[in-house]
């Protein structure tokens, strides 16, 4: 049994300014969450119908599923810009 792991990803200030072309940066962040997040869920409702124990099993992400998850994502997460 592999122990649960937690990790976190630092990500350099890059120092330029996006226009809006071809997306808004914001909107291309709340896609690319939304989506991320739509694949985890897909996982978790996948192995949780088949009766798998979320708590102890190790569960594959389920990637191929997901596609259209991830090429036409919802919308389920907003960016709120800093004022």
């Amino acid at each position: 049994e592999q122990a649960p792991e937690q990790f976190k990803i630092v990500i350099p200030r890059i120092p330029a300014y996006f226009t809006k072309y071809p997306d808004n940066l914001d909107k291309a962040a709340e896609l690319a969450v939304s989506s991320l997040q739509a694949l985890l869920q897909r996982t978790l409702n996948d192995y949780t119908s088949a009766g798998f124990d979320l708590k102890s099993s190790s569960l594959e992400i389920r990637l191929i599923q997901s596609q259209d998850d991830i090429r036409q994502p919802k919308l389920t997460f907003k960016a709120h810009k800093y004022i």
